[in-house]
């Protein structure tokens, strides 16, 4: 929170989420650092989840996601994609296409593997 280009001591902090006035650093940190700090800490903890629930749903306490495949699915989509798409896509659009394969594969593995 206090790292960056722009720096802010914790009082700043303070004053800017509870005593609000307006000024360019309480605007920066409302607008770019809180919402960048919330963020990156939904995004831990929701990789901590997804990691408890492949450790428990496989019974490995070692379980990554090479375990289920998703590793090998999405290289797999990105390779074809270049292929059939040409080397000229966005980097976000290749990342589009390979969390496609894991919205499907891996969660009927999930399910077929906590049915068993």
């Amino acid at each position: 929170m206090t790292l960056g280009i722009q720096r802010f001591s914790l009082s700043v902090w303070w004053e800017a989420l509870f005593h609000f006035n307006g000024t360019n650093d309480h605007l920066m940190i409302r607008t770019v650092k809180l919402p960048s700090a919330l963020i990156g800490a939904a995004v831990g903890a929701s990789l901590a989840v997804a990691g408890a629930l492949m450790q428990v749903l496989t019974k490995n306490p070692l379980a990554s996601p090479s375990v289920l495949g998703v590793n090998a699915g999405a290289v797999l989509f990105i390779v074809m994609a270049i292929t059939v798409l040409g080397s000229g896509m966005a980097l976000g659009t290749l990342i589009w296409i390979a969390s496609c394969p894991r919205r499907s594969a891996s969660t009927r593995k999930i399910r077929s593997q906590a049915s068993s």
